[in-house]
């Protein structure tokens, strides 16, 4: 297991997705936009993590769960979610499954 101290940080592995999930307020169509980003294997967060490579879908199976996790809790079952909801709930969300993406990240990919 790598020390949490060598590992590369999330603000490292994925800034603009650090950057995205720090906006205080979201606004309906920002909220479009970041549906749209992690939905797609090369924009979602694991994505920006391989540099917009979607190899990953193929090679590692742990990622591609983190993805399709993460996708899943921005695209809610809601038909037109709120994008307040994004920011209070959901945010929170992803902030709690990203330590264990960038774990796994370190330990397997660098």
């Amino acid at each position: 297991m790598i020390s949490t101290y060598l590992q590369t940080p999330f603000e490292t592995l994925c800034p603009e997705w650090n950057k995205t999930l720090q906006i205080k307020d979201i606004s309906q169509d920002e909220h479009k936009v970041i549906k749209k980003l992690m939905g797609d294997a090369t924009t979602c967060i694991v994505g920006e993590a391989f540099k917009g490579n979607d190899e990953y879908f193929n090679d590692c199976y742990e990622c591609w769960e983190y993805a399709v996790k993460f996708n899943s809790i921005v695209n809610s079952d809601k038909p037109n979610p709120d994008p307040e909801d994004f920011r209070l709930v959901r945010t929170d969300e992803i902030q709690q499954l990203i330590p264990e993406f960038v774990n796994h990240f370190n330990e397997v990919h660098m």
